[in-house]
């Protein structure tokens, strides 16, 4: 009942209390009744607040156990504030096989797995330009060049931004940041509205739009200001919340001698801002930290959460898995990392308030994949683990087959999990291709670290055998882009030809679970046990937004963390 109605209903009362004093009673009783019931639906609608910016926080390489040793650690306005007032699924976990950051992140966006996004490693064999490609190429560069100018994705299918822009008419803002060019450029979708990356030649950003192959105005005041050189000649101090890990030294593989004590200069092989001084910039806490002010600036130049219609802003921060194969994923520096990220958040979550307002954000952090621990730390505690050389690997199961079939150059490239047999020599050989995958397959299981080989024929014949890897595997292989055979490692064993031993990409859960924390005016806190996954993310995503869920999406939406809107608590607002 409006005011102006309730104090119409009063003034009649009162002249009808000393000439009908029933009549007076039933009025009045009434209006209390209609008061009652309309003041919380009017409170309701005034706090009926809709979803103006998502913000998709992804780090690279976050293993949950982080949060065993850290989350004590975390402050208020940080990675605390997710957990405490935000959904916090502690069962996260991928679906597929091949847990490597390309097809993970394609399943945060697209909420498929390479089944479906095509998208079967961070690089795969393309038998027409007979070398590996990855997700984003360059039609007019050498095969497999980094270039800053761009380039093409392989990505099958649209993501959630794409979706968003095809609801909005064009009118949503889709923006992706990373470090790295392929994760911004992936993360960007098939509209390629904006993507930012790092490029570690000149130490700026660049990036590419739909309308411009260069970076804004405000970007380029940004990389006039030189970020990184401030750091140069700096040492990477403890925080002073670290030592956690005091014996994890041990195991970390390409620290120098003068490196073992933490505390110690990134660049110390060169004095100069250089390319060399931007690669290793990247695997620092500064990295991170610069892409937050990068971020910043993203919302208070494109207006983000400021359009009639949401916006959407995706940041990948690579700066995890460089640390992890530098220093190792269970090194101090790792966890300094996390803790410094944390307060990298507490101050783009201030920001965010300040510049649109937390309660009218949808902020999810989750990660592209984990990390196993280094063999020699699972040895030293008496567990199973080792690393198999992919190199040796295809070179050893290229000499049995020769000792069966002939002499002949049978495999023609290894990019694990994915093993391709030479087609063309097959042709010309007396053998039929399903039973050089069969007797492949049987010879590479007698290699030690080897847990199961599915064969190309066993999948298109539907006769793969039953085992706890199947369905994982399904999800991960694509015809076309898998290769006839692909090697499952056993848990603890990593294939890899690099001196540091560190690899991610299997279906164990040390590579597949991840943190998933959402947060927002529309996300119920509270922590949930219950088994999800990330491609729940985009589904869950588009129906906050209330559009069309990205065609090929496997994933569900995650209602159970979904409310009315006004019930999430905020530090502060500012808008």
């Amino acid at each position: 009942m409006s005011t102006r109605n309730q104090n119409e209903v009063l003034t009649i009362t009162s002249n009808l209390i000393n000439k009908r004093p029933m009549l007076a009673c039933v009025l009045l009783t009434i209006s209390i009744l209609f008061n009652f019931i309309e003041t919380p639906v009017l409170a309701a609608s005034a706090s009926n607040q809709k979803t103006k910016l998502v913000v998709l926080l992804i780090a690279d390489q976050f293993p949950t156990n982080y949060f065993l040793h850290c989350a004590d650690k975390f402050q208020a306005n940080g990675l605390r504030q997710l957990i405490d007032n935000g959904a916090n699924f502690t069962a996260c976990r991928y679906l597929g096989a091949t847990n490597q950051t390309a097809c993970n992140l394609a399943t945060i966006v697209t909420g498929a797995y390479p089944s479906g996004t095509g998208v079967v490693g961070n690089e795969w064999y393309d038998r027409r330009k007979q070398t590996a490609i990855r997700v984003i190429t360059d039609e007019n560069s050498p095969a497999g060049a980094e270039e800053s100018a761009g380039g093409s994705s392989l990505l099958l299918g649209n993501t959630v931004g794409d979706e968003l822009k095809v609801a909005s008419n064009g009118l949503s803002h889709i923006v992706s940041l990373s470090t790295a060019r392929n994760d911004a450029l992936l993360l960007a979708g098939k509209s390629k509205d904006q993507a930012f990356w790092w490029d570690c030649r000149t130490g700026t950003f660049t990036g590419q739009s739909r309308l411009s192959k260069s970076v804004p105005g405000w970007a380029k005041s940004f990389n006039d200001k030189r970020y990184s050189e401030q750091f140069l000649g700096k040492n990477w101090q403890p925080s002073g919340r670290t030592n956690v890990f005091a014996s994890a030294d041990t195991y970390e593989p390409q620290k120098s001698d003068s490196e073992h004590s933490f505390g110690y200069m990134i660049n110390s092989d060169s004095k100069i801002a250089d390319e060399s001084f931007y690669t290793r910039f990247q695997a620092t806490p500064w990295a991170n930290q610069m892409l937050v002010d990068f971020a910043k600036d993203i919302v208070e130049h494109e207006s983000l959460g400021q359009h009639d219609t949401p916006d959407m802003l995706t940041v990948s921060f690579p700066s995890f898995e460089l640390v992890g194969k530098t220093y190792g994923p269970y090194s101090n520096e790792a966890h300094d990392l996390v803790l410094r990220f944390d307060q990298s958040l507490a101050d783009l979550f201030e920001s965010l308030d300040e510049q649109v307002g937390l309660s009218n954000c949808l902020v999810i952090f989750t990660a592209g994949h984990g990390a196993a621990a280094p063999a020699q730390m699972l040895q030293a505690q008496g567990l199973e683990g080792g690393l198999v050389d992919a190199k040796a690997f295809r070179n050893q199961l290229n000499s049995s087959l020769s000792s069966k079939l002939g002499k002949a150059n049978w495999i023609e490239a290894f990019i694990p999990p994915n093993l391709y047999l030479n087609l063309n020599a097959i042709d010309h050989s007396n053998f039929r291709q399903p039973d050089v995958e069969k007797l492949t397959a049987k010879l590479g299981h007698s290699i030690p670290g080897v847990a199961e080989i599915y064969t190309a024929f066993q999948f298109f014949m539907n006769q793969v055998p039953t085992g706890p890897q199947v369905d994982v595997v399904r999800r991960s292989y694509f015809w076309g882009r898998s290769g006839e055979l692909y090697v499952v490692p056993k848990s603890g064993y990593v294939f890899t030809s690099e001196s540091d031993g560190i690899a991610d990409g299997s279906p164990y859960s040390y590579d597949s679970q991840v943190p998933l924390l959402l947060y927002g005016s529309q996300i119920k806190g509270g922590t949930y046990a219950g088994a999800v996954s990330p491609d729940d993310i985009a589904p869950t995503i588009a129906n906050v937004l209330s559009i069309t869920m990205p065609p090929f999406s496997e994933g569900r939406v995650l209602n159970e963390a979904l409310t009315s809107p006004g019930k999430t608590k905020y530090v502060k607002t500012g808008k």
